[in-house]
């Protein structure tokens, strides 16, 4: 257990995913990630303070803790799969497994979480601004996925989640959502193809450089 947040801590999320993924490939059901990181939190921490960078942390653990727990999963005839689970991964960014929830089912479960978190007034009237959240969403579908392990899914997660904070921060980007971004950054770029853009984004296995190289260019 983190000490700080009292949810689960790294370790555990890492051994969770882990058994998650074996069963659903087993079971054939999926899995989803959701990488969630507070924005612009070391500013907090510069201006006000470790305790009220604290507060934050504990603020919005509990606020993901919320949503995770109200979300039923997003999944056809399956009353036996493992419960959503939640972790501190460290710093400012917390992990959520939801084991049999589809991409879409992700994807609406992580809008919830960047809405509650904007709307909740954390440390509001210290910060003098909403506080927010940047998030990205992967999904492992054994019946459409190529074999992945649970380190290749967190990548593709922290891959959008940095997608999220280079176009804008407070939004959530996650798979089948890169149509719709690739289409924007080759809009404002005006000089990288939209084909090759969506290309490179859809890839497979995309690392967090790959991410880095297309939306520079897009910038």
């Amino acid at each position: 257990v983190d000490p700080l947040t009292g949810i689960k801590n790294r370790r555990y999320f890492e051994e969770f995913l882990a058994r998650a993924m074996a069963r659903a490939q087993d079971e054939q059901f999926p899995v989803s990630l959701i990488i969630v990181d507070i924005d612009s939190f070391k500013g907090i921490n510069d201006r006000f303070g470790h305790p009220e960078g604290d507060r934050v942390l504990r603020d919005v653990a509990q606020s993901i803790t919320d949503v995770v727990r109200g979300t039923d999963q997003i999944t056809v005839n399956r009353q036996d799969l493992p419960d959503n689970e939640m972790s501190r991964m460290g710093g400012e960014e917390f992990g959520i497994i939801l084991p049999g929830t589809s991409r879409e089912g992700a994807r609406a479960v992580a809008e919830r979480i960047r809405a509650a978190v904007e709307e909740g007034g954390i440390q509001a009237d210290i910060l003098g601004r909403p506080l927010t959240v940047s998030i990205g969403a992967a999904t492992f579908a054994p019946a459409t996925s190529p074999p992945e392990t649970p380190d290749s899914l967190y990548r593709r997660a922290d891959g959008l989640l940095y997608v999220a904070k280079q176009s804008g921060k407070n939004q959530v980007v996650g798979e089948g959502m890169l149509h719709e971004l690739a289409e924007l950054l080759a809009q404002s770029a005006g000089t990288v193809p939209f084909a090759s853009l969506r290309q490179g984004l859809e890839r497979p296995g995309l690392t967090n450089d790959a991410m880095r190289r297309l939306v520079t260019l897009a910038h």
